[in-house]
C-alpha cells in the first residue's frame, strides 16, 4: 500500500505549478495517518522512506509554499500536518518512527520561523501547551488511586469545520483540511506523543530564548516535568531539550554577562537541569541495579548507553557553570545522589568511567551546602591501616575500581584510572579543611604501615590506591600541608620506604603475576602513584635529602631495572607494558625531588639514560596519548619553582639523547612535536623568559649562561649551552623528505619560538643568514603571514640590540630573497606563489628599517629613544653614515614591494597584498614632509609609492 502511494505521487511531481509540492505532502500524510489503525504490531517497510521524503519537503521547498499559500492557508495547513504528525507518532504500537516524525515537526517549524514569524511562535506555544497538558493528565493518572486506564483527548488542532486549501485558487485540486480530536486510549501512546514533543521542542527553546524568554522558562518547567513522569524515550528527549536551553545562556553565565531579567531565567535552567540530571541518575541507577522493571515494550537495552551518555554530557555543563550561586538558593538536590552514586559498586566498573569522572567534577566543582559554607565544621576522621579506608572525610573516597573486570590491563585502562584519581584528589582536597589540625597530627603520629613484603601485594593495593589519593589531595592543598609539615614529612618518608621495598623488581614481575593474576599491574600502578604524590610533596615541603641516599637509589634503581626491560624485544607484548607511563611520570616526580633539594644522590646523565627509553616507547605505544608524557614533561621542566641548572642539564642530555636516537629511526609525528616542546623547554630556560617556558612562549629574555641554582658552585658540563647551531640541526632533522609530511607542524612551531628567542650573544651574521635561508627554501611549510611574523620577530630583535650589525644581515637577506631559491620544495613554487613570500619577507624588513629610521629622524619614536639618537646624529659622523644605511636599505625594500605590485598588477590578491604591506611601512611617517627633506627629491617616487 505504502510502495504504491510512492509511485504515484513521486510521479506527478514533473507536473508544472508550485503546488505539487503542497498535494504531495498532503497526499503521503493523509495515507500515512488513515492507514497507521491498520498496521498492527508489524511496521511497515515504507513508512521511513515516505516521512524521509516529507522531511525532504519541507526542508528544501520553503519556496513552493509561502508562494502557493497566504499566512491564513499556510497556518491552516501547519494545523492540519501538526494533527496528522500527532495521529501518526500516537497510534502505532512500535516506536522507531517517532524520530522520523519529530524531525518532520521541527523542518515544519524551521519554515515557519524563517518566513512567518508569528506562526511560528503560535504553533510552538500551542505544542508546548499540549506537552504541559499531557503531564499534567499522566500527573494525575499517577496518584489517582482508583482509575486503571488512562485517557487523553488532543483537541489543540481543531480547525473550523472543514477547511478547503485550495492552492493557487486551482479550482480542480481543492483538497480537505479534516482535523478531529485525538484520544489516547493508554500509556504508550501518550509516551510516545510526549517523545515527539519534546524532540521537536528541544529546537524551539533556542528561538524562545530569543523572541520570548517567559516561554522558556515555562518550558524548562515542562521538561523537567516529562523527565519526572516519563518512560526512558521521554526522559532522554526532555534532557537533551533542557541541554540545549543550558547551550543558550552558558555563554553569559560564564562571561558573567548576565542582565538583571536574564538572572531568573538562568536560575531557573540551570535548577531545572539539575534537577532533571539527579532524576535520570536515580533511573539510570535503578535500572542497572536491578530496581526498574520495565516491560521490553517500552524501553531498549541499547537506549541505556546513550541515555548515560547524555547525562555525562549535562554533567560536565553543569560543571561549567561558575555563577555566582544566591545566598537564599534551595539545596543542591544532585550533591547527595552524586555522591550516592560514587559509593556505589556500578560505577567503579569500566564501561561506566566516562559517568564517573564527570561526577567527581562535580563534586570537586560544585560548591558546599549553606550549613558548611557558615561555620566550619570540624569531622572525626579515622584510617583503618589494614586496607586504607578513610572514615569521615568522603565515603566515595574509599571506592576502589572493579580490577577484576579489567582482563587485560592497557595504557588507555591505566590512562582512564589516572584521570578519575585526580579528580577524586580535587574532591578530598575541597574536604581537608573540614578536619581539624590537632586531628591531623594525632593521625599522623599514630600512622603505621605494615612491613614492606612484595608477596602482600593484593593486600597492599588498595591501600596504596586509597592513601594515594589522599597524600595527591594533600599536594592540591599546599598551606594546610606546610601547616602540617614535620608531621607530614615523617609520614611521607614511611610511605616511600614501604612502597619502594614491597614494589616487586623486575625479576619478579612473572612471580608476582602469577601470585596475583592479571590485576598484578593494576595494583603496582597503586604503588607507583602513591610514590609519585609523596614525592612531590616532600618537594613542595623540604630542601633537604630526608630520603637519605641509600633508599633514594634503592627508589631510582627500580625505575632504571624498568627502563631497561622497555628495551627487550618482547616487552611491547608483556603486560607489564601498561606501566609505562605511570614510571615515567614517577622518574619525572625523581627529577624535581631531586631538583628541590641541595645534594643530589642522583645525576642529570643518569636520568637521562632513564627517561630516554621511557619516552621512545611511550610515544611509539599511544599515538593519541601524546598529551600525557609530553605536557607532564614540559610543564614539569619549566616551572618557575624549579628552573636550577640541575634541570636544565637534564633538559639538555635528554634532548641531545632523542635526537641522536631520532637520526637512527623514522620520526614520528608524536616524536617531532615532544622534541620541538623540549627544545622550546630548554631555550626558555637558557633566556632566562619570565614565564613557564613553552612552545609558545614569547618573552625577549637576555641570554644567560646558567639558571638560578640551588648550590654555590657548577660544574663546567652544566653550563654546556645548547647553540643554535644545535636548534638549526633539529629543524633540518624534522624537514628532511621522508619526516616532513609527519612534522611540518612542529617545525612551524619550532621556528617561531627560535625567532621570539634569538640574541647576538647565541647567533652570529652568518647563522642568522643561514638559519633565515633555510627557511627560504622550505617556504611551502609555512604560510606567508608565518614567514612576515619570523622575518620581523628576527629583525626586530637583533637590529634593537645591534643596528649596524643588522645592517650587513639585512642586505645578504635581500640578495637572498630576491634569488630564486634552487634547492628544497621552494624550487618548486611559481612565480605568484614565490611573489607572495617575498612581499611578506620585504615587509617585514622594510618595517623594521621605517621603525628605526624614524626614530634616528625623531619624527616619532619614544622619548627614550629620541634622546639616544639625537645626540650621536649631529656630532657623530658613524650615526650619520648608520642613517644613510637604514634609508638606503629601506627605500630598495619598499622598491621590491612596488615592483612586485607592478609585476602582478593584474593579480587583484597580490597586488592588494603588496599596497597593503607598503602601507603597514608607511605608518611609521606620520609627517611625509619632514621624510621628504631627509630623503631628498630623487627618491620622491618611493614616497608616492608609500602613500
Amino acid at each position: 500500500m505504502m510502495q504504491s502511494l510512492t509511485i504515484r505521487v513521486i510521479s506527478g511531481l514533473g507536473c508544472a505549478g508550485i503546488g505539487n509540492a503542497i498535494k504531495y505532502v498532503y497526499c503521503i500524510i493523509d495515507e500515512i495517518a488513515d492507514g497507521v489503525d491498520r498496521m498492527g504490531n508489524s511496521p511497515d517497510a515504507g513508512l521511513l522512506l515516505l516521512l524521509g521524503r516529507i522531511e525532504s519537503t519541507f526542508t528544501y521547498r520553503h519556496y513552493q509554499f509561502t508562494q502557493a499559500l497566504n499566512e491564513s492557508l499556510i497556518n491552516n495547513f501547519v494545523t492540519w500536518c501538526m494533527h496528522r504528525l500527532t495521529l501518526i507518532s500516537c497510534r502505532p504500537v512500535f516506536s522507531y518512527h517517532l524520530n522520523a516524525v519529530s524531525m518532520i515537526m521541527q523542518k515544519l517549524l524551521v519554515l515557519l520561523e524563517r518566513h512567518r514569524l508569528n506562526l511560528f511562535l503560535d504553533h510552538s506555544v500551542t505544542m508546548l501547551r499540549l506537552l504541559n497538558d499531557i503531564l499534567h493528565a499522566l500527573n494525575l493518572f499517577d496518584h489517582d488511586e482508583v482509575s486503571e486506564s488512562f485517557q487523553f483527548t488532543v483537541n489543540c488542532f481543531a480547525l473550523i469545520d472543514s477547511e478547503q486549501l485550495n492552492p493557487l485558487s486551482d479550482k480542480d485540486d481543492e483538497l480537505l483540511l479534516k482535523t478531529e480530536p485525538i484520544t489516547l486510549l493508554d500509556l504508550r501512546s501518550a509516551y510516545h506523543l510526549v517523545t515527539v514533543l519534546c524532540q521537536s521542542l528541544s529546537t524551539v527553546v533556542v528561538s524562545f530564548h530569543a523572541y520570548l524568554p517567559e516561554m522558556m522558562v515555562k518550558a524548562c518547567h515542562t521538561f523537567g516535568m516529562a523527565v519526572e513522569l516519563c518512560d526512558i524515550p521521554s526522559k532522554h528527549c526532555a534532557l537533551e531539550a533542557l541541554m540545549r536551553a543550558m547551550l543558550c545562556i552558558l555563554p553569559m553565565l560564564v562571561n558573567n554577562s548576565s542582565t538583571s531579567p536574564t538572572i531568573t531565567l538562568q536560575y531557573v535552567v540551570v535548577e531545572c537541569l539539575r534537577r532533571s540530571v539527579a532524576l535520570s541518575l536515580s533511573t539510570l541507577s535503578d535500572w542497572i541495579e536491578g530496581r526498574l522493571l520495565l516491560s521490553p515494550d517500552e524501553i531498549a537495552v541499547s537506549d541505556f548507553p546513550a541515555f548515560e551518555q547524555l547525562i555525562v554530557r549535562c554533567v560536565h555543563s553543569l560543571v561549567r557553570v561558575h555563577r555566582a550561586e544566591p545566598e537564599n538558593r534551595n539545596a543542591d538536590l544532585l550533591l547527595p545522589v552524586t555522591e550516592r552514586l560514587l559509593t556505589q559498586f556500578w560505577t567503579s566498573k569500566l564501561e561506566h568511567a566516562a559517568l564517573r569522572g564527570a561526577l567527581l567534577d562535580y563534586m570537586a566543582q560544585c560548591k558546599p551546602p549553606p550549613t558548611l559554607s557558615d561555620s566550619l565544621v570540624q569531622l572525626d576522621l579515622s584510617i583503618q591501616l589494614q586496607n586504607g579506608t578513610l572514615t569521615g572525610l568522603f565515603d566515595a573516597g574509599n571506592a576502589i575500581p572493579e580490577w577484576s573486570s579489567f582482563t587485560t590491563p592497557t595504557p588507555s585502562l591505566i590512562h582512564q584510572l589516572e584521570m578519575n584519581e585526580c579528580k577524586m584528589e580535587k574532591v578530598l582536597c575541597s574536604r581537608l579543611i573540614r578536619i581539624s589540625l590537632t586531628k591531623w597530627r594525632s593521625m599522623f603520629a599514630e600512622f603505621q604501615l605494615p612491613p614492606a613484603d612484595s608477596s602482600e601485594l593484593l593486600r597492599y593495593g588498595p591501600l596504596w590506591l586509597r592513601l594515594g589519593r589522599l597524600w595527591g589531595a594533600f599536594r592540591w592543598k599546599l598551606d594546610l600541608s606546610r601547616d602540617l609539615r614535620d608531621c607530614l614529612m615523617d609520614a611521607t618518608s614511611h610511605v616511600i620506604k614501604h612502597v619502594t621495598l614491597a614494589l616487586p623488581r623486575v625479576e619478579d614481575f612473572q612471580k608476582t603475576l602469577d601470585l596475583c593474576g592479571p590485576v598484578a599491574p593494576f595494583l603496582v600502578y597503586a604503588g607507583l602513584r602513591w610514590l609519585e604524590q609523596s614525592l612531590g610533596l616532600l618537594s613542595e615541603l623540604s630542601r633537604e635529602n630526608v630520603l637519605g641516599e641509600t633508599l633514594s637509589l634503592s627508589l631510582f634503581s627500580w625505575t632504571m631495572e624498568y627502563s631497561l626491560f622497555t628495551q627487550r624485544e618482547d616487552f611491547p607484548t608483556s603486560i607489564w607494558s601498561c606501566l609505562c607511563k605511570p614510571t615515567l611520570h614517577m622518574v619525572y616526580a625523581i627529577v624535581l625531588w631531586c631538583a628541590s633539594v641541595n645534594s643530589r644522590p642522583i645525576s642529570a646523565e643518569q636520568f637521562s639514560h632513564v627517561i630516554n627509553p621511557l619516552v621512545l616507547y611511550s610515544l611509539a605505544s599511544d599515538s593519541n596519548g601524546i598529551a600525557t608524557p609530553v605536557r607532564y614533561l614540559t610543564q614539569s621542566l619549566s616551572t618557575i619553582e624549579f628552573r636550577s641548572n640541575f634541570v636544565l642539564s637534564l633538559s639538555r642530555k635528554l634532548l641531545r639523547d632523542l635526537i641522536k636516537s631520532s637520526h637512527q629511526s623514522y620520526l614520528s609525528k608524536q616524536m617531532a612535536v615532544f622534541l620541538a616542546n623540549l627544545s622550546a623547554v630548554v631555550i626558555c630556560l637558557q633566556s632566562g623568559c619570565a614565564e613557564a617556558s613553552s612552545l609558545y612562549c614569547q618573552n625577549h629574555g637576555a641570554i644567560r649562561l646558567g639558571c638560578t641554582s640551588t648550590e654555590s658552585g657548577l660544574r663546567e658540563s652544566e653550563l654546556d649551552l645548547y647553540t643554535v647551531t644545535e636548534q638549526m640541526q633539529l629543524l633540518q632533522l624534522l624537514l628532511e623528505i621522508r619526516h616532513v609530511e609527519m612534522t611540518y607542524e612542529a617545525v612551524v612551531d619550532l621556528t617561531v619560538h627560535l625567532s621570539h628567542h634569538v640574541s647576538w650573544t647565541t647567533i652570529s651574521a652568518h647563522q642568522i643568514v643561514e638559519f633565515l635561508s633555510l627557511i627560504q627554501n622550505e617556504l611551502p611549510h609555512y604560510t606567508p603571514p608565518v614567514v612576515r611574523a619570523i622575518y620581523l620577530n628576527v629583525s626586530t630583535r637583533l637590529s634593537d640590540a645591534d643596528l649596524a650589525a643588522w645592517l650587513d644581515v639585512h642586505t645578504q637577506l635581500a640578495l637572498s630573497i630576491h634569488t630564486r631559491p634552487r634547492q628544497g620544495p621552494s624550487s618548486a613554487l611559481n612565480t605568484v606563489l614565490l611573489d607572495e613570500y617575498r612581499t611578506a619577507q620585504y615587509s617585514a624588513l622594510g618595517c623594521c628599517l621605517a621603525r628605526h629610521y624614524a626614530n634616528l629622524l625623531c619624527l616619532n619614536p619614544p622619548a627614550t629613544e629620541c634622546q639616544n639618537y639625537a645626540g650621536p646624529r649631529s656630532s657623530s659622523e658613524a650615526a650619520g653614515f648608520t642613517c644613510t644605511s637604514v634609508s638606503d636599505g629601506l627605500i630598495a625594500a619598499v622598491a621590491a614591494l612596488c615592483r612586485i605590485g607592478l609585476t602582478h598588477q593584474y593579480t587583484h590578491a597580490l597586488y592588494g597584498a603588496v599596497y597593503v604591506q607598503v602601507s603597514s611601512c608607511s605608518r611609521f611617517f606620520p609627517y611625509v614632509s619632514k621624510v621628504c627633506d631627509a630623503w631628498g627629491e630623487h627618491r620622491r617616487f618611493v614616497l608616492d609609492a608609500v602613500r
